[in-house]
């Protein structure tokens, strides 16, 4: 490692990170469990603070800060019943990435439409504890957590489609998820080859329908924020709504969260 990055690791400065990661962690999990409530408390616009928080800053004093002031309010939310929408009438987990060019025009959209956003692929990263007994358990911490990243953990295992039904039937049930939304990139090919198994396995595993969309993340000339609404809408009450009101089936109840391997 020290030849590859051309600088000499310290070892103690390697534990004073890795366990301001453990304590992200930690946090992740707090805020992870709040969305399980109904209404949601979490607010809709935190979702897209996880991914960048995973990137570029954990473990470092400054995403502890954000954690903290995500759950203060999330908890606030919760003490107080507080939520944007007269009613929570969905809640939505997105199995591939968001879209991003309209922050306003989705998120906030949803939320005044009483759609709960979840999580998308990028929070779908499941971190675990490092073990800071030594040197090595830290190498080993920070591999596995290299292969534990978000999407490297679906789109690149082994069997991609197995993966990433996994992570999302895991999560879908583990939060209440009335639905699943897959945004389909025309450049992601990966995906789109194995969606259909999603879908199915989605079905079958907890009953709960997937509605594939196009559209590209961060150009809104692909398809516009208002298409992307009016598509949603027309699944979530045609859909989701009209099967809430018939029989409602039995949903597993998952034991623990899924791991690597």
């Amino acid at each position: 490692l020290e030849e590859f990055t051309g600088e000499t690791l310290d070892e103690d400065r390697l534990r004073t990170l890795l366990t301001g990661a453990n304590t992200c962690t930690e946090k992740y999990w707090e805020l992870y469990e709040l969305h399980k409530a109904r209404p949601c408390p979490v607010p809709n616009l935190f979702n897209l603070f996880l991914a960048p928080l995973r990137f570029c800053s954990w473990g470092h004093p400054e995403a502890i800060e954000v954690f903290d002031a995500m759950i203060d309010e999330s908890r606030r939310r919760l003490e107080e019943g507080a939520y944007p929408a007269e009613k929570e009438r969905a809640r939505v987990l997105w199995a591939y990435t968001s879209y991003y060019f309209d922050i306003r025009g989705l998120h906030s959209w949803m939320e005044q439409r009483g759609y709960t956003f979840l999580c998308d692929v990028l929070d779908l990263y499941m971190p675990q504890p490092m073990d800071l007994t030594s040197y090595d358990t830290m190498v080993e911490g920070m591999i596995d957590a290299a292969w534990n990243y978000p999407m490297n953990r679906q789109m690149a295992a082994p069997s991609m489609s197995h993966a990433w039904t996994r992570d999302v039937a895991y999560s879908a049930q583990d939060m209440g998820a009335d639905c699943v939304v897959y945004c389909g990139h025309d450049a992601c090919k990966q995906t789109w080859s194995v969606v259909s198994i999603l879908r199915e396995q989605l079905m079958e595993q907890a009953g709960i329908p997937l509605l594939i969309l196009h559209g590209d993340s961060w150009m809104k000339t692909t398809t516009p924020i208002t298409a992307i609404q009016k598509e949603l809408d027309e699944f979530i009450n045609g859909v989701v709504l009209s099967k809430r009101k018939g029989k409602r089936r039995m949903r597993r109840r998952p034991s623990q969260a899924p791991t690597m391997g």
